[in-house]
């Protein structure tokens, strides 16, 4: 019995249509439907940087991890839940803010 036990691997024939058929390219068809692009949001999202205490962080990170969020969704829902959009300080202090720019 010899050494190798493995069966040789036979070589395969080339089929001339496959290869044409890779060569000439896909259908312009498929092309185009894959071209198309979801719908941008109309809400444009901007970077936002901060220095936190590493027990804030790590608490972001956690309940994030916890609750399989991003980061940025659990600063945004403890924001509207702490300070809904329709609260009259918020507004108040969105006008402020904007004056002060």
């Amino acid at each position: 019995m010899s050494k190798n036990k493995f069966k040789p691997i036979p070589k395969r024939s080339r089929d001339s249509e496959a290869i044409e058929a890779f060569a000439g390219g896909a259908d312009v068809k498929a092309n185009e439907e894959s071209e198309k692009r979801p719908v941008e949001s109309k809400t444009k999202k901007e970077g936002f940087y901060t220095t936190l205490d590493p027990e804030y962080k790590e608490r972001i990170q956690a309940l994030a991890y916890f609750l399989r969020l991003s980061q940025r969704e659990v600063i945004e829902k403890a924001l509207d839940q702490k300070y809904p959009l329709s609260s009259s300080e918020v507004k108040d202090a969105k006008k402020q803010y904007r004056k002060s720019k």
